[in-house]
């Protein structure tokens, strides 16, 4: 009894049940405008309030799946453990030569072995300047007795003319967030580049394919880890790592085995200096990623090299990340909408102005809460969907919502005045 009573004083005296034809024509209204909000937005390069240099389109909720993954499972783990990275910053930078003498002597050593052979060496390094002519030319040589996958970019050519180049361009804007990669590349027009991760797993790009895919990551941070570290704290999501120069100095035949033999070695910038992989402060090739902790003002952390790391585990698992876009997200938000627009109507039969406004805020916060939780979960099912541009126009509509609410009332008691004139009829 106390319960009805407490209820009585919280609800409004007449409480009409929803009438679902008006409720259809005002909330069509409320999803129109709401819809035409997100494509403003979607399109338009605004700042994201008062931050600057930060556009909207590179802040993604699901971004938050990464620090709490679970994305291997042993099987999967079992399949992808054969890639490993070789720091190159850590080869000697010799005047005039650059570090190509000392590549050469890694690929030999990581070659010239029978009990030790790579499934394929990809080198994410640019030779766009000519040094010495005759280690040039015994490098590109060696290139291609090795079968390596070597890099190239759009805006750098290589000077090796006679080795075959993959492109390791990112689809993305410069100073945004990485998340897609190429499934081939079109340089000029007709023009077609095969992509530095298909290289290396000796795939030819499909056209029939989209050019581009969104990418999924398997690490956190910065993605790698020195397995000679035993202070290194990531070692489950995180690529191993190994310093050039301790190959060059020497390892055993077990630890060659172990870390190189039948694996997919990939040789690219990771840090030089003192602290060589480890130098936070070397910024050269390094890129925004999902995995970082910064939600907004996300740093370079992940070397290029890593991302393509990423890119070839995808690639083997055959994962393919589906983008929850078009007319997926046209009836998404559909539903979305109505389902705050009913939420607005039944908070207005709420007769004190201050519960309503309480219960609306908490209500308002809860289910953006779960809206984005929602995205995080749904990453881990291999489905990406990108609640800002939601969230930016729900936001907008709240400060509508006053005159839908009010005008779906005046409706509908109009169409109840309708009905009971009928009735006394």
């Amino acid at each position: 009894m106390k319960i009805k009573n407490h209820l009585k004083r919280l609800l409004k005296p007449t409480i009409h049940p929803i009438e679902k034809g008006v409720f259809l024509k005002t909330h069509l209204i409320f999803f129109g405008i709401g819809f035409a909000l997100f494509l403003f937005f979607h399109s338009v390069p605004l700042e994201f309030y008062s931050f600057k240099e930060i556009a909207i389109e590179d802040i993604d909720f699901s971004d938050l799946y990464y620090q709490n993954q679970d994305t291997l499972s042993k099987s999967d783990s079992a399949k992808t453990s054969n890639i490993i990275i070789i720091n190159s910053g850590s080869l000697k930078n010799e005047e005039g030569y650059g570090r190509r003498r000392e590549m050469i002597q890694l690929i030999r050593a990581l070659t010239d072995s029978s009990y030790c052979q790579p499934k394929k060496i990809g080198v994410d390094l640019e030779y766009d300047v000519e040094r010495d002519t005759k280690t040039d030319k015994e490098l590109e040589n060696l290139f291609i007795e090795k079968q390596c996958v070597v890099a190239e970019s759009k805006q750098n050519k290589t000077i090796f003319k006679k080795l075959q180049t993959y492109n390791v361009n990112f689809p993305d804007e410069e100073n945004k967030t990485v998340r897609m990669y190429y499934n081939y590349n079109r340089i000029h027009g007709d023009t077609i580049k095969n992509t530095f991760a298909n290289g290396c797993l000796d795939r030819d790009y499909d056209t029939i394919k989209e050019e581009e895919f969104h990418l999924k990551y398997y690490c956190k941070g910065k993605g790698f880890y020195n397995v000679f570290d035993k202070n290194e704290e990531e070692k489950v999501f995180a690529f191993p790592a190994i310093e050039a120069d301790t190959i060059l100095k020497g390892m055993s035949k077990e630890d060659r085995i172990k870390f190189f033999h039948n694996k997919i070695v990939l040789i690219g910038h990771l840090g030089e200096g003192i602290e060589k992989m480890n130098n936070v402060d070397d910024m050269t090739d390094k890129h925004q990623s999902p995995t970082g902790l910064e939600f907004i003002f996300k740093e370079k952390i992940m070397p290029g090299v890593v991302i393509h790391a990423n890119a070839i585990k995808q690639l083997q698992l055959g994962e393919k990340m589906h983008c929850i876009n078009g007319f997926k997200y046209f009836v998404l938000l559909y539903f979305i909408t109505g389902y705050f627009f009913l939420i607005f109507i039944l908070i207005e039969n709420l007769k004190n102005v201050y519960v309503q406004i309480v219960v609306e805020i908490t209500v308002m916060i809860a289910s953006i809460i779960f809206i984005n939780y929602l995205s995080i979960k749904l990453m881990g099912l291999s489905y990406h969907l990108n609640t800002v541009y939601i969230g930016i126009a729900m936001i907008f509509l709240i400060e509508l919502k006053s005159f839908f609410v009010e005008s779906y009332h005046e409706k509908a008691k109009h169409k109840r005045q309708q009905q009971k004139h009928i009735n006394n009829e």
